[in-house]
């Protein structure tokens, strides 16, 4: 491998051969040195020339300004804005791959974290049936541009206006489309700087509703913006976030423009409203595969008592109430919560108590009462629960835990605390939440180890 320079300050790199992908999305490569390189839009098996963006201590980031030898696995993309945008970052790679790719993702957690090998409890990732139009949810970033206002994604370059979104409903874009019209006929500088995000919900049945996300309380002519929405999609919910600082789009005050404000989502005997903004899962399909995988490794007893930390507006929870004594869910969010126990008495559940607290200062005071739970359930936001919470877990002793994770480092990171505390990990199911992407969701279980029974 030969260094070159640029005529910039960067460099480039000659005859990188790309080992693997890895999480992030990258192709691993190495320099004469044996530096790693994550290099942009790389897979396995090819050679390229590699111009550095970044460079750090113990690895460096580049983009591909050549190829030597160029994989022929490579598709034709589906989607026009597949280099700009950053979202699907494999949307050109074969979909059996990308699989595999996933499952070495988070196999790879487990070798080098936990120094374990994976094979004997990590299954083949879960395909999705549906691999293009799957989302039930998007989010569009506002930014002006030439004049007008525009929503698209942040991809490698800067803004990236998007006309269709391939994994999303072809209506989302429709509308937003129809949005910028409206703003830049009206006057596209009114709205600089104070429109942030335009977000979008859809359920099964085709029920759909439009988030707009503002800094200011209202958005500058609001009334004559929402008419002319209405007057071209008449069935449309619209619901209104103020949000002047928080990085989390739909985080902030919530006002109910048109609609109810929720959708209905059906999971097989079960029925959910779940509030526009909130989180739920962004692939059903998925998702039901997943409450499948769940209903058969939980192993549940009439006599026992489930804990469901992170449990939103209550869907393990209510979904696992006919299989246990008792049901407790906790979440931070009290709009979650309220919806939570507004779908209880929807589905007429008569054992699940959801209660609005920090999932950890739950656990303290868990701990400190010696409640017992026979089985714990936690889907935490991507950062994880951390090590305070894994060891209150542990604490509580339960027979079962069951750990929902969409980021397979924070996952390990908190499974080791389990180890160290005498559990045992049984299997590990990843589940292709998002096609086209390096995100993967995985579900762990582990159990109490024999020395702690």
């Amino acid at each position: 491998m030969r260094r070159i320079s640029s005529n910039s300050d960067s460099k480039i790199l000659e005859n990188v051969y790309i080992e693997k992908l890895v999480y992030g999305g990258y192709g691993l490569g190495r320099d004469s040195e044996g530096m790693i390189i994550f290099v942009e839009n790389a897979y396995p098996g090819e050679i390229v020339d590699v111009i550095l963006k970044k460079v750090k201590r113990d690895y460096s980031i580049g983009r591909v300004v050549r190829f030597r030898l160029r994989s022929t696995n490579r598709l034709k993309p589906e989607c026009d804005h597949f280099k700009e945008c950053g979202g699907c970052c494999w949307m050109d790679y074969p979909y059996e791959e990308q699989l595999k790719a996933k499952k070495e993702i988070v196999s790879e957690q487990f070798r080098r974290f936990l120094k374990l090998d994976p094979e004997p409890f990590i299954r083949e990732v879960e395909r999705s049936d549906v691999i293009f139009r799957y989302r039930n949810k998007l989010i569009f970033k506002a930014f002006f541009d030439n004049g007008e206002m525009n929503f698209g994604f942040v991809g490698n370059e800067g803004y990236t206006k998007i006309s269709d979104c391939k994994v999303a409903p072809r209506i989302f874009s429709d509308i937003k489309n129809y949005v910028e019209r409206i703003l830049n006929a009206i006057d596209p500088e009114v709205f600089r700087g104070t429109v942030r995000n335009l977000g979008f919900r859809m359920n099964e049945e085709g029920d759909l509703a439009v988030l707009f996300v503002s800094r200011s309380e209202r958005i500058p002519n609001e009334g004559e913006v929402f008419r002319l929405l209405l007057r071209e999609f008449p069935d449309l919910q619209i619901v209104f976030v103020h949000n002047a600082r928080s990085k989390s789009a739909f985080s902030g005050k919530v006002r109910v423009v048109r609609g109810d404000g929720y959708l209905i989502e059906r999971m097989n005997w079960f029925e959910y409203m779940i509030p526009v903004e909130s989180f739920f899962q962004v692939n059903k399909n998925i998702t039901m595969k997943m409450l499948g995988k769940i209903t058969e490794i939980l192993c549940p007893s009439k006599r026992e008592k489930l804990l469901d930390l992170y449990c939103g507006v209550g869907i393990f929870g209510i979904y696992f109430s006919p299989l246990f004594s008792k049901v407790v869910g906790v979440d931070l969010n009290e709009r979650a919560i309220k919806f939570a126990r507004a779908n209880t008495k929807m589905n007429k559940v008569k054992n699940c108590v959801f209660l609005k607290d920090d999932a950890v200062n739950f656990l303290r005071k868990a701990v400190r009462k010696k409640e017992k739970f026979d089985k714990i359930i936690l889907d935490p936001p991507r950062g994880g629960i951390g090590r305070e919470g894994m060891e209150l877990i542990a604490g509580l002793k339960p027979k079962r835990i069951i750990y929902i994770s969409c980021n397979p480092s924070t996952l390990v990171r908190d499974l080791k605390i389990l180890l160290e505390k005498g559990y045992e990990i049984v299997e590990v199911q990843p589940f292709d939440m998002f096609p086209h992407t390096y995100h993967v969701e995985t579900v762990a279980l582990l159990d109490r180890g024999e020395g702690m029974k």
